[in-house]
């Protein structure tokens, strides 16, 4: 996976997403943020680069990755709000458009940016914001030399590329860490309301049965899955209160059932159980 200066005339990527074994010929599928500036600075020499991440409020900028730029300088402009009187990567975001810096020491960006650089040796810098679709700003990738110098057309075309790819990393990662958010506080809320929760096929089977309190043994759980509630080893019913909660089910109405479980090895669980069917436009 790489690329030849100055043979480069455009670059499009796709994104793959997703877990498990993945074959060497797709390496967008194990490709993370740190890569993408891997591929950059592989690509060009002498180049150092910086993803930094747009905070939730808006307006702060932190270090996402930047493998090789000194760690004091990192530690300096972390936490740095977007706007005129900030670095390079500030002004980016609250421009929304590239910032090129050639040649920081004569330049008439911020003083405390200006001296910062210097310090640490990095005397031009090119800024890219990267946005999503809907054009709101995720962060800057950020591209440092240790002399002055303007970018030339084909790193240019290579950092547009990055920046999509980089993109396409933010996103998804900020989805996933959604998700989790929300299944935690789907359980969390579970676990406030109700001792279990489940869920069932369009055959009525478990297919999933999770015990938030603890209270029900796990040789019980497992015996449930795959089976109708009235395949259970249930007490407490007759047989016309099954077929009076069959019913319900068939005519896709909310139920409620109080029955008696009892599985070998367990003591007797009087289970209160509340439900509502969702069905397909279809039916299932």
């Amino acid at each position: 996976f790489g690329l030849e200066l100055p043979a480069v005339l455009g670059i499009n990527f796709q994104p793959a997403f997703h877990s498990g074994r993945h074959g060497e010929h797709d390496p967008l599928q194990r490709m993370t943020i740190p890569d993408v500036l891997k591929f950059m600075e592989a690509q060009t020499d002498g180049l150092r680069g910086s993803i930094m991440l747009l905070d939730e409020d808006g307006v702060t900028l932190r270090v996402g990755s930047a493998p090789h730029l000194p760690q004091a300088y990192l530690r300096q402009i972390d936490g740095w709000p977007i706007g005129p009187d900030s670095g390079p990567s500030g002004i980016a975001c609250q421009r929304k458009e590239r910032v090129v810096v050639a040649d920081i020491a004569n330049s008439t960006t911020s003083p405390g940016f200006r001296r910062i650089a210097l310090e640490h040796g990095l005397l031009a810098c090119w800024t890219q914001p990267i946005t999503n679709r809907e054009g709101r700003v995720l962060g800057t990738f950020a591209l440092y030399y240790t002399a002055p110098r303007e970018p030339d057309a084909a790193e240019l075309t290579l950092v547009g590329a990055a920046v999509r790819l980089a993109e396409l990393l933010i996103e998804q990662r900020r989805a996933e860490e959604a998700l989790r958010f929300s299944e935690q506080r789907f359980h969390d809320l579970i676990g406030l309301s109700s001792d279990s929760y489940w869920e069932q096929d369009a055959e009525l089977r478990f297919t999933a049965y999770t015990s938030s309190s603890g209270k029900m043994p796990q040789p019980l759980v497992t015996g449930m899955i795959g089976k109708r509630r009235w395949e259970l080893p249930v007490q407490g019913l007759s047989d016309a209160e099954w077929q009076s909660h069959r019913r319900l089910l068939e005519a896709r109405q909310p139920f409620e059932i109080t029955y008696q479980v009892q599985h070998p090895g367990s003591d007797p669980r009087w289970i209160f159980a509340r439900g509502q069917p969702v069905f397909s436009e279809s039916g299932t």
